[in-house]
């Protein structure tokens, strides 16, 4: 197998998803990111944000941990080698949990975030698959007073959809 057909750059990612990400944020009217792996961190490569008066702005080209958010555990959960890299840094009983919450991303497909990372944020990450691989994650966040389980369960039905539309890429959301 040609190992180019399955390298999707991170400028034809942004390029392809761009439109995505607007309908998902157009759709949720919650703030919509679009995330890439940099070794052990991840980065947000593009986001989009709904005209509102409170909205969630990250940082664009910051490094951020895996095990500290939604986004870096869907990456995790997908990287046997990153799990392996990542416990060394942590006691067992801590790795424990995240090995659990890992489990949970796998059997579900998605991720969340309540307040975890920030007190005044949730969010819910997917991970997108090309060709069987995961390649990126896309999210969905919004102000903790606002953004809750229900609306969740409804952007995780936007982010699935507007993929499928797509075509190109998958997710493993399983709305059991």
């Amino acid at each position: 197998m040609d190992i180019n057909i399955l390298k999707v750059t991170v400028n034809e990612l942004k390029q392809e998803l761009r439109p995505l990400l607007e309908k998902i944020s157009n759709l949720t009217k919650e703030s919509s990111y679009l995330a890439v792996q940099m070794g052990s961190y991840y980065r947000h490569e593009l986001k989009c944000e709904p005209n509102r008066a409170v909205k969630i702005t990250l940082n664009m080209g910051k490094d951020y941990e895996m095990t500290t958010t939604a986004i870096g555990k869907c990456f995790l959960a997908y990287s046997e080698h990153l799990q392996g890299s990542l416990s060394k840094e942590y006691e067992k009983d801590d790795f424990t949990l995240i090995e659990k919450e890992v489990a949970t991303i796998r059997n579900t497909g998605y991720a969340l975030d309540i307040e975890a990372y920030d007190p005044d944020l949730n969010c819910v990450a997917i991970p997108i698959f090309h060709k069987n691989r995961p390649i990126a994650v896309l999210c969905v966040s919004g102000p903790s007073f606002r953004f809750k389980e229900s609306q969740f369960l409804e952007s995780l039905h936007i982010m699935d959809l507007v993929l499928r539309e797509h075509g190109k890429y998958e997710n493993r959301i399983c709305f059991d």
